[in-house]
């Protein structure tokens, strides 16, 4: 939402500085859509307050605390699940490119041997258009 946000040029995203900075917040993405947001999206739920930046998180192993507080969570919500994540390579709407950190986050919590083995089975097509 922050990268429409962005290219749609809203006054909450470009009338601060650094730009966007009272997005999360204003009318255009309201604290209730904000709660929400944090309660149901799988990336909030997972990533929502690690204990080293994000960024360092989805390039990289969980820490122990982290995998601590993350496996309870995983085996809750998708253990022996089945995610088809289908995507167009041109969707402006919705660009992979927005989501593509979380999904390659959970195939490597996923991938043989990984720290994650709940019978989650991810798969992940992009097609042309």
């Amino acid at each position: 939402m922050s990268d429409r946000a962005r290219l749609s040029k809203l006054p909450s995203w470009t009338k601060s500085s650094p730009p966007g900075m009272h997005f999360l917040g204003s009318p255009e993405f309201p604290a209730e859509l904000l709660k929400a947001v944090g309660m149901h999206d799988p990336a909030a739920m997972l990533l929502g307050k690690p204990d080293r930046p994000v960024r360092q998180m989805i390039e990289g192993l969980p820490s122990v605390t982290e995998q601590a507080n993350l496996l309870p969570l995983l085996k809750r919500t998708v253990e022996g699940k089945r995610i088809l994540n289908l995507s167009g390579a041109d969707d402006k709407l919705v660009p992979y490119r927005c989501g593509q950190a979380f999904v390659e986050y959970l195939k490597s919590a996923i991938a043989p041997g990984s720290w994650f083995s709940g019978g989650l089975y991810l798969e992940d097509l992009q097609f042309d258009g």
